[in-house]
């Protein structure tokens, strides 16, 4: 019986690991089958649908009521977190009423974020115009930094593998230092 006990245990710690960023309530009102192509050609007949979007920061301003993230967007994980390097399909803004702190909400940074689609705004990007869709939030997520030196293979000790030690201060010269077999 024990046993049983200790495969259920390890099987929810394993399954709670890969929960979304975004709560179960405010997910099953989001309609999945909605894509952001179908959006982005038209946003006004989509108007007061949910969605869960999210890509990376161009830049965050602060407007009476509110603040408006422009976002270049990405698609998801099971997770919720923003992947896939150039790949885009174009531009939309989160609008979140209050304030938010645009040095937090930087260029570069990873978010995601649920809520309704309110309608467009058409805007300059460089020299053209360009129709944005707008989501209202109602749950934002902004995700952690990672260092680029996480992504440096001389950086990380194989030996030490699934919990690879990082060397704080300097680089070591090849894998395996200090041991010359």
């Amino acid at each position: 019986m024990k046993t049983h006990i200790k495969i259920l245990f390890f099987g929810f710690l394993l399954l709670s690991g890969c929960t979304h960023v975004i709560s179960e309530q405010v997910l099953s009102t989001v309609d999945r089958n909605l894509g952001f192509m179908q959006v982005f050609e038209s946003p006004d007949t989509y108007i007061g649908r949910r969605v869960v979007w999210g890509g990376e920061i161009v830049k965050t301003h602060n407007i009476p009521g509110g603040a408006e993230i422009e976002i270049i967007q990405k698609n998801l994980d099971s997770t919720g977190e923003p992947y896939g390097g150039d790949q885009t399909a174009g531009r939309f803004i989160f609008f979140k009423k209050g304030y938010l702190e645009s040095e937090v909400f930087s260029k570069g940074r990873k978010v995601t974020g649920a809520g309704v689609i309110t309608g467009s705004q058409v805007r300059r990007v460089e020299d053209q115009e360009y129709r944005f869709p707008v989501i209202e939030v109602e749950e934002l997520h902004l995700w952690e930094e990672v260092p680029a030196v996480y992504y440096d293979p001389f950086y990380w000790d194989p030996f030490w593998y699934p919990y690879p030690y990082r060397y704080r201060y300097f680089r070591r010269p090849y894998w395996g230092y200090p041991y010359y077999w």
